[in-house]
């Protein structure tokens, strides 16, 4: 009997997360719409939806801990409620950098004239793909796949770097406004913390599925 509630309870974590991890999506690609949009409506929307994420992470967090109080799981079962709480924390974290970069659409809606780098959507897209398949590879318990995931990261983190120094040069020839160039940087800055908040998903996806605690740093992302 133990077991049958201790399985019902696993399953019901682990669909609570998915619903989390799809609503944090459709606030990245939300608030990527509203700020190279210049769209206010959106940006308070995906500002007002990021509450139901802080929801569900506590609803999760809670969950988890009457399973460990109550149903004292071990081994396999033990590392996938330690990770679902982690998960859920890097994923509440995630919608709050999307809440941020819907706050800086509004204030970028004076500047409807000036060029947004293209880097900044592919950033956003990258971002997306990569929390789709890094919540795909911890329901599947796919460490490779985990760390597959992790080496796209730094591609997010040379699309950062290219919007940095993008936007300093044009910055220095007087082209954009400081404030304006600010704000973009800071999006770009939101962007480069949710990649490095998948990998550490990617981090917890491993730990899950090998009992293996380890730092993904870029050295150790092609094992």
């Amino acid at each position: 009997m133990t077991r049958v509630v201790l399985t019902k309870e696993l399953a019901a974590m682990q669909a609570d997360l998915l619903r989390m991890s799809s609503l944090v999506q459709t606030a990245i690609e939300r608030s990527m719409q509203a700020f190279l949009g210049l769209d206010s409506e959106i940006a308070e929307r995906v500002i007002s939806d990021d509450g139901e994420i802080n929801r569900l992470r506590f609803a999760i967090e809670d969950a988890c801990l009457q399973t460990l109080a109550t149903q004292q799981p071990a081994a396999r079962d033990l590392r996938m409620v330690l990770s679902t709480m982690t998960i859920a924390t890097e994923l509440e974290r995630m919608g709050d950098h999307a809440t941020g970069i819907a706050k800086l659409a509004l204030r970028v809606q004076d500047h409807r004239l000036a060029p947004f780098p293209a880097v900044l959507q592919q950033m956003g897209d990258l971002g997306v793909t990569m929390l789709r398949s890094v919540i795909t590879a911890f329901a599947a318990r796919d460490a490779q796949q985990a760390y597959g995931v992790a080496n796209d990261d730094e591609i997010m983190d040379a699309q950062y770097q290219a919007v940095f120094h993008k936007l300093a040069a044009q910055l220095r020839a007087d082209k954009l406004t400081t404030d304006y160039v600010l704000a973009l940087l800071f999006a770009a800055h939101n962007l480069e913390r949710i990649g490095d908040r998948i990998v550490n998903i990617c981090e917890r996806v491993i730990f899950a599925s090998s009992g293996q605690l380890k730092e993904l740093d870029e050295g150790e992302r092609n094992l």
